[in-house]
């Protein structure tokens, strides 16, 4: 919780954007700690790359759905 670097959804889609070839992977540390800011990433991938995105997480489908604040992840 107290390690890595701390950056801006800006900062990390310009670093995602850089790579024409890779899709993108979320794991290590849940993403889902800090779902708004990972919602807004997710959304301005697909928006402005359209690529793949994986997210591994210790939450399981039922938990995402059932917490309103979790659930803002799903697609529409």
């Amino acid at each position: 919780m107290n390690a890595g670097k701390q950056m801006t959804v800006d900062e990390l889609l310009d670093i995602i954007k850089a790579d024409s070839i890779s899709n993108v992977s979320f794991s290590g540390g849940d993403p889902l700690y800090q779902v708004d800011a990972f919602t807004e990433l997710a959304r301005r991938i697909k928006a402005e790359t359209g690529k793949n995105i994986w997210c591994w997480t210790g939450f399981t489908i039922e938990q995402i759905q059932a917490d309103p604040h979790l659930a803002q992840i799903l697609p529409y």
